[in-house]
């Protein structure tokens, strides 16, 4: 049975890009975060090269081999920008381990991961300060593959085609933590990442795979927690104090990457999906890539609203030249805007239903939308995960996550001007709405016909559903179907179809 939380909702899964192979993108340039003072105009770096230790205790490392062009400074923090170098080289800041793994100790591990400059792909705080934070206290190990956010898939794609990564690194952070049980959160509609895993895990149970049910937020730390352990996450409070360690599974595989080869985290995957995008794609991107390049290379054109970091919780680019840090997995595109924010509550309660921490999301808009901090602070304000479940089954479209957005962050230069736009939100309510709305007039016609012919359209039904599955089998096997080619007629091709099926 799969596991799950009170709360939430299914806002339909528009993963089109699960199917969508990882693809590889080198852009001209990239723009990064760098320690002060570090580098000058002018300067030759290599890939993987540090570029110098952030305020937050994070080491930086040249995601390309070139130049540096420019050193700027964005949101009071430093940047460089470096034009990349095609004849550049590569280096590894981080010594390979060469002894076995049960002779590596924790301080060994704990400095390579700081060494390679990794932190938390989904959102996060260095890894190995989280790693120092857990070690002594962490019983569990959760690597999160939930990815419960519509349209997202990076975290599906590397999980299913490089899950010796994500697995060997969970057994490196679990001699860390010096514990013996990992488990990988995976949602029902990923089955096929579960077989991954279990094909690399083999006998044993340090490594355990754990299905969940299919529903946002999911992939919420606090969610993940207590829909594997049972254990209650309180606002405020930490994943070390009950006990558990929650990694993203891209970061689990760039633990890998730096303790057995010496690796820096240089690069990222990017989902970039929407309605002004023709074909979903997977990209495995520099770190410090343009929004700009991506859409180029994807081959977007026109495009209204460009979101990074999902559909339900990123927040809007204005600014097309906007790098994608590690932490952004998704980048999503919308052709037009659907929908005004609406105005006032119709006291319907369907938000507090959808709230996975059991809030009232009507009364805590009203408050920050008036500004009352007073209130909003009775309402529980710090204990909101901005997760957007509201806003999605909101009838009335009431910006409920900016307002809360902009209470939390008045200071915050993209609180307000690039919070989660209500477009995108309404794209996926209106396209489920359509979705209901074919289904039920499909019901309605089928109920106007006799029984005879209601028979033969059901008959008719299926037979369009295994001609598709076959026509995908023989492309999948290289077959030319309408040509004729390999398979001369549809019986011999069906036949060939089932003789498949029945071999596995």
């Amino acid at each position: 049975m799969a596991l799950t939380f009170k709360g939430g909702v299914f806002v339909g899964e528009r993963k089109r890009s699960a199917k969508c192979n990882i693809e590889y993108f080198e852009p001209k340039s990239v723009l990064l975060p760098c320690g002060a003072h570090s580098l000058s105009v002018g300067q030759s770096v290599a890939c993987g090269e540090a570029l110098g230790e952030d305020a937050e205790g994070i080491i930086w490392h040249a995601s390309v081999a070139g130049t540096v062009k420019e050193l700027l400074e964005r949101n009071g923090r430093p940047y460089v920008r470096i034009e990349r170098d095609e004849s550049g080289s590569e280096i590894c800041p981080v010594e390979p381990a060469e002894k076995s793994l049960s002779e590596l100790s924790p301080d060994e591990i704990v400095e390579k991961i700081r060494l390679a400059g990794i932190f938390g792909l989904g959102g996060g705080r260095p890894t190995y300060k989280k790693l120092m934070a857990a070690i002594g206290r962490a019983d569990r190990l959760i690597i999160n593959c939930a990815e419960s956010e519509p349209y997202a898939s990076a975290d599906h794609r590397v999980l299913l085609e490089r899950p010796e990564e994500v697995v060997n690194g969970a057994k490196i952070l679990l001699r860390a933590l010096a514990i013996r049980a990992a488990y990988i959160g995976i949602e029902e509609n990923k089955y096929d990442c579960a077989d991954a895993v279990d094909a690399v895990v083999g006998p044993g149970e340090l490594v355990r795979v754990r299905m969940l049910k299919t529903k946002y937020p999911q992939g919420s730390e606090k969610m993940l927690i207590h829909a594997i352990t049972g254990r209650e996450l309180g606002a405020g409070h930490s994943p070390e104090e009950v006990g558990c360690m929650v990694v993203n599974c891209r970061t689990c595989a760039a633990v890998f990457r730096a303790v057995a080869y010496g690796k820096a985290l240089t690069h990222t995957v990017v989902t970039v999906d929407g309605g002004a995008v023709s074909r979903a794609h997977n990209i495995q991107v520099p770190i410090g890539t343009s929004v700009e390049d991506i859409l180029e290379y994807c081959g977007v054109k026109k495009v209204d609203t460009v979101v990074l970091g999902g559909a339900m919780t990123g927040r809007r680019v204005e600014d097309t030249s906007t790098p994608v840090i590690s932490e952004s997995s998704l980048l999503c595109t919308s052709r037009r805007q659907r929908v005004r924010d609406g105005d006032n509550c119709v006291r319907c309660g369907k938000c507090v239903t959808a709230c996975p921490m059991n809030l009232v999301p009507a009364m805590l808009y009203e408050a920050c939308r008036r500004k009352n901090a007073k209130k909003a602070q009775k309402l529980n304000l710090q204990s909101c995960i901005e997760c957007g479940a509201c806003a999605y089954v909101c009838p009335a479209r009431l910006p409920i996550l900016e307002a809360v957005r902009s209470m939390k962050e008045p200071a915050s230069e993209t609180a307000c001007a690039n919070a989660p736009q209500t477009e995108l939100v309404a794209e996926l309510v209106e396209a489920q709405t359509d979705e209901k709305k074919d289904g039920a007039q499909e019901k309605d016609k089928m109920t106007r016909l006799s029984p005879k012919e209601q028979k033969k359209k059901r008959a008719d039904t299926e037979y369009a559903g295994v001609l598709s599955a076959v026509d995908q089998w023989a492309e999948d096997a290289g077959m030319d179907v309408k040509g004729g080619g390999e398979a001369a007629s549809i019986k011999e091709l069906a036949g060939a179809f089932e003789e498949d099926e029945k071999n596995g």
